[in-house]
């Protein structure tokens, strides 16, 4: 139902302007879209991949003490003995957003070199 902003009318929710004093009625603005959502810049890319969550937690800690968000996608899927028998076909993945990739993997090559 639409509340007509002058005379309080409920209208129906196809109503263009209200039966009563025929106040246009406008129509619900859109919600608000966080622009993170839509800039490619935080789009989440993959660094690395790994066997086992354990591994890629590491990378991810590091990433995260380096002050770069990363997430493991697959951390919480519902491979119970995931550490046990992996599965070689599927993998870990460790994801950062697009603009914090090119850092990610200096990090990661820094690791490397040590």
């Amino acid at each position: 139902m639409k509340k007509c902003p002058y005379c309080a009318h409920e209208n129906g929710d196809d109503a263009v302007v209200c039966l009563i004093c025929h106040t246009e009625l406008t129509p619900p603005s859109a919600p608000d879209v966080d622009p993170r959502l839509t800039d490619p810049g935080f789009s989440l890319v993959t660094v690395a991949t790994f066997k086992s969550v354990e591994d890629a937690g590491m990378l991810k800690a590091r990433l995260e003490g380096a002050g770069i968000e990363a997430c493991i996608p697959e951390e919480f899927s519902a491979h119970l003995f995931w550490t046990m028998t992996p599965n070689p076909i599927e993998c870990v993945t460790v994801r950062v957003a697009a603009k914090d990739y090119e850092a990610a993997r200096q990090l990661l090559g820094e690791g490397e070199r040590r």
